[in-house]
């Protein structure tokens, strides 16, 4: 089985590919739709986060934005956030790469916005990045409930720039206004990824995660 990181700056245009690759009945996991998920369901992280932070507490459950907005701009609240999240998103993505394996997935999608700055990348055979311009990325993302110009400026400053995703990247996907572009990409890099050498995941996948500031690291490559 095929792993495929899938990776972009905020705005890029991740979403589109994701959607595009399961229209090749390729199985996608979602970090960021996993995380919504614990934040809005696990009562384990709930507590975790009230404690540090009770005023996002509302009508007895998290209030994401306003979680966001405090992580983002509070000292060391966005490491905080992540020690919480990312032990419990790591078990949900090694039981969807099991499952996936199970049902004998040729290739599987993970999803990942923070895949270069948490070595993420290391267990991936393939790295794809959906790029956009900022004015672009910037355009897309105010479009979102409650973001603003300080919320997108706040996140880029906590991800890689877009060159150094591009320039470790094995497919570099432009992410415009054209869906079918898209569609017409996912469905080339699927088809040349299955005509590589046949791999199989090793069941190789962290238990921790810290972020890392990125520079030359060894990778798992093809």
């Amino acid at each position: 089985m095929i792993i495929v990181g899938l990776t972009g700056g905020i705005g890029a245009g991740k979403s589109t590919l994701s959607k595009a690759f399961r229209r090749q009945y390729v199985p996608v996991h979602s970090a960021d739709e996993e995380i919504h998920n614990l934040i809005d369901n696990d009562k384990d992280v709930q507590r975790k986060i009230q404690k540090r932070w009770p005023e996002v507490q509302s009508h007895g459950r998290v209030d994401r934005v306003k979680l966001r907005n405090l992580a983002l701009f509070e000292a060391g609240g966005l490491a905080h956030l992540e020690s919480i999240l990312y032990p419990k998103l790591l078990e949900k993505q090694k039981t969807f790469l099991k499952n996936a394996q199970k049902k004998g997935a040729d290739v599987v999608v993970m999803d990942v916005p923070l895949l270069f700055e948490t070595g993420l990348d290391r267990y991936c055979h393939y790295v794809v990045v959906a790029s956009s311009p900022k004015w672009k990325r910037k355009e897309r993302v105010l479009r979102r409930k409650a973001m603003d110009d300080k919320q997108f400026q706040a996140f880029e400053s906590h991800q890689m720039t877009d060159f150094d995703r591009k320039r470790k990247a094995d497919f570099v996907v432009f992410c415009g206004t054209e869906k079918v572009h898209a569609l017409k990409k996912t469905k080339e890099i699927k088809d040349n990824i299955l005509k590589s050498p046949e791999k199989k995941w090793n069941g190789a996948w962290p238990t921790a995660l810290k972020r890392i500031i990125y520079g030359k690291r060894n990778r798992i490559r093809h």
